[in-house]
């Protein structure tokens, strides 16, 4: 059984200091080869015209995650590739990619994800045809321009999304100030997780840095009166639905091919590079897979040194503590929304009435806690009792309780995440949330489809 350690990476990050932690971590592990996340095979024409036409909101929903990270791999790689893909390509000794390309993925989608992808595009091309359809020319304009130089020139193409990024904010800003300032918040999104990995290797950290940006970015989005910030916003959210979904098919997948190559190569040890969302589903596959994992790297943003920890791959056997019951029906779950909806009306008077009485300003300080409770006590309400407990008051009524896709406790991180985009599900009160519960093979709200969560029966 050949030996699999982990090293944890942010795609942005200063280029030497991933490169003396990498070469480090990789002779103190004796690894004869190196893996890495990035695809085996470059994306072929044919194959980006199969997922344009499958799932054409992902396809733009990629685009503008490669607008939006194109000033941050400009600045810190040089180039339109992870630094560890960067990195890991100068090290001596063999190199493997292992990984498949996120719109091969998108080209196989099924009938559902097909269906939703056409229904929302066309249904934002019917309330605001200009302006939809602009968008979606300016951003496959952009795309296209963005692969087409990268295929020959890496720094050419990263070169050319920043530059298109920058143009798109300052059109926008003179066409629609609101615009501009969404466009802004939504390029902050992947520095607000990166810049908490400086202070803690904490993910749940990270992945809570993240509150404050979101809702500035929903809130821009229901400023825009053309639609376009939910157009961009929902193209956004869509694509980083699809990742979630497919990241234990990408583990699994890379850890089989990690097997494959091992056993071809007679390799004893190796390390696999890749991004720290798939260090714990990729500790689990590839134990499944009959390699033995002991050891992962964590990386600090721009801050050196990281933290090397033991890997425990969780026990597949262990089931004390797991929820085996049925999923919550759709009345169950509207029923325990309307108590928590209840509760909610009479909790988010505390802060207001507390700021009023601390600062002797009874307006002013009620109106700001009013607001302030609106924002941040669903958030906590919903995040602390599901993640301490497992279930909310109306949960608790109805018999339900919050997991992960394998009926144990979900966790702290799975609980922001959910309810992060709990305001997206809320939308029309909770039209959006209803809709794709009855879509979704295993009912689950966009919030679940996310952090991987699933509503149960408590048995």
């Amino acid at each position: 059984m050949s030996r699999l350690a982990l090293f944890g990476a942010i795609h942005f990050d200063r280029r030497s200091k991933v490169a003396g932690e990498l070469s480090a971590f990789v002779a103190s592990e004796e690894a004869e080869a190196v893996f890495v996340e990035w695809p085996e095979h470059a994306l072929s024409r044919r194959a980006a015209l199969r997922a344009l036409l499958a799932v054409p909101l992902l396809v733009l929903g990629g685009i503008v995650l490669d607008l939006v990270r194109a000033p941050y791999y400009l600045l810190f790689n040089r180039r339109l590739d992870s630094t560890e893909h960067i990195v890991a390509a100068q090290l001596d000794c063999p190199v493997h990619t292992v990984d498949r390309h996120p719109w091969t993925l998108m080209a196989t989608a099924g009938p559902i994800a097909i269906a939703l992808n056409w229904v929302t595009l066309l249904a934002f091309l019917v309330i605001a045809p200009l302006a939809a359809g602009i968008t979606c020319v300016v951003l496959l304009v952009g795309g296209v321009a963005i692969r087409t130089v990268a295929r020959r020139d890496r720094t050419g193409g990263v070169l050319v999304g920043t530059v298109a990024l920058v143009a798109l904010i300052g059109v926008s800003t003179v066409l629609d100030p609101f615009i501009g300032v969404f466009a802004l918040a939504l390029t902050a999104l992947p520095v607000a997780t990166a810049a908490a990995l400086a202070v803690s290797t904490n993910t749940t950290v990270a992945v809570a840095t993240r509150i404050p940006v979101l809702f500035v970015v929903v809130a821009m989005a229901l400023a825009v009166e053309s639609l376009v910030g939910w157009f961009v916003l929902t193209m956004f959210l869509a694509f980083s639905v699809f990742v979630t979904r497919t990241l234990d098919g990408r583990n699994e997948h890379m850890a089989e091919r990690i097997v494959t190559i091992t056993r071809e190569e007679g390799y004893d040890a190796a390390v696999l590079v890749t991004g720290l969302a798939h260090l714990s589903g990729m500790a689990d596959h590839a134990s499944d897979a009959g390699l033995t994992v002991e050891r992962a790297y964590t990386p600090r943003w721009l801050r050196a040194p990281g933290r090397i920890e033991d890997v425990s791959p969780a026990d597949s056997t262990a089931s004390d503590d797991r929820i085996t019951g049925e999923l919550g029906s759709a009345g169950a779950r509207a029923a325990a929304s309307v108590v928590d909806f209840v509760a909610l009306g009479v909790l988010v008077w505390i802060p207001a009435f507390t700021l009023g009485i601390v600062t002797r300003s009874l307006l002013d300080s009620f109106l700001a806690g009013v607001l302030a409770g609106i924002v941040l006590t669903p958030l906590a309400y919903h995040v602390l009792l599901e993640a301490h407990y497992g279930r909310t008051l109306g949960k608790h009524l109805e018999g339900l309780t919050v997991t992960a896709a394998d009926g144990s406790p979900a966790s702290i991180r799975a609980c922001l995440l959910r309810n992060l985009l709990r305001p997206v599900d809320f939308v029309v009160f909770y039209l959006l949330g209803f809709v794709l519960v009855l879509a979704t093979d295993r009912d689950q709200r966009l919030g679940d489809l996310v952090a991987g969560t699933e509503i149960r029966v408590r048995s």
